[in-house]
Order: structure tokens, then sequence, then C-alpha cells
């Protein structure tokens, strides 16, 4: 896809409301697992493309840094 059809929507964690509630890090920040299948790790993101909005979601296996499963969809 080339560049030219993404933009930003210029929401990032800079600009997130301070008094929202967060969910706990459970992981404290440390994304270095000691062994294989410990800790995973997940997100999600979307991305404006001229189609539409596009939802990606993914799963991390910390260990190996692999992604071992992902998403996406239009809604």
């Amino acid at each position: 896809m080339p560049i030219t059809a993404l933009s930003s929507t210029g929401h990032s964690p800079a600009n997130a409301d301070p008094a929202a509630a967060r969910a706990p890090d459970r992981l404290d920040r440390d994304f270095v697992a000691p062994a294989p299948n410990r800790t995973w790790a997940a997100d999600f993101t979307h991305v404006v493309a001229w189609a539409g909005v596009v939802y990606v979601a993914f799963v991390v296996v910390t260990f190996s840094r692999r992604i071992v499963g992902w998403s996406a969809s239009m809604s």
C-alpha cells in the first residue's frame, strides 16, 4: 500500500484524558519474559485509509517477540 494512502488521526496517549480510568499494568512495563509461554501482550490500533478505518489487533509472545495472532477488520 502506498504510504500516501495513510493518514494520522492525531490521537495518541499524549493527548488522552488524564482523568480517565486506566487498565492495570500487570507487566510493570517489563516486556522481557524469563521463559517461553510466560507472558503475552496484546494491542490494537486503527489506521485511516482511503477505503475507511481499519482496526488491527495482535498478540505477541514476549519471550520470542513474535506475533502469534492478529486480526484486521473495517468494523
